[in-house]
């Protein structure tokens, strides 16, 4: 799961759809709190195929925006 949250594709806006999905706010780029033990805490291992949809969708973009820059420049 660790491998999904640390994803740099994620951004505000990928955490505001699994927040909103979860009903949870889940959102380690504002939290400087946000560790482990909240995962553990927020009980996000039972949203793990939710966490790697939003996670995969958020790195297919990012892969796709970097592709994209690379042929602009």
């Amino acid at each position: 799961m660790a491998l999904f949250l640390s994803n740099e594709g994620m951004h505000e806006r990928h955490w505001d759809i699994l927040s909103m999905k979860i009903g949870l706010k889940v959102n380690p780029i504002s939290d400087r709190n946000f560790n482990f033990q909240k995962v553990l805490d927020l009980q996000l291992d039972q949203h793990m195929s939710l966490i790697e949809d939003v996670c995969n969708r958020a790195n297919k973009e990012y892969n796709l925006l970097n592709d994209l820059q690379q042929m602009i420049d």
